[in-house]
């Protein structure tokens, strides 16, 4: 991996936003309500990485993925994984900004 020309990125990416975090930290951002912020975008990012999981079929056993399998049109499977995925990259991307502010605060 030291031969590869890329290797000092994920160094490169941390440090930035480290101090992108220490930066904002040191500006005192101004939120009246931290708690009230973090609860919603945690019950927001929880209730959509569930919704993505629902979606895309994570919690489903196997007779019951093979059923929903044969009974969809390609189409219809190709919408619902789609809807299951941006579901799921809101939900990170909204418990990653909780966890930043609880850095934060």
């Amino acid at each position: 991996m030291r031969g590869h020309p890329f290797y000092f990125l994920p160094v490169l990416i941390y440090t930035h936003f480290a101090h992108t975090l220490y930066t904002i930290k040191k500006a005192k951002l101004r939120i009246k309500r931290w708690d009230v912020t973090m609860s919603m975008l945690l019950i927001i990012g929880a209730m959509s990485v569930i919704v993505s999981g629902i979606l895309i079929g994570a919690w489903v056993s196997g007779n019951g993925h093979r059923g929903n399998f044969y009974s969809e049109t390609p189409e219809h499977q190709h919408i619902r994984i789609k809807a299951g995925i941006y579901t799921g990259i809101i939900g990170v991307i909204c418990l990653i900004i909780a966890s930043c502010l609880y850095y934060i605060r």
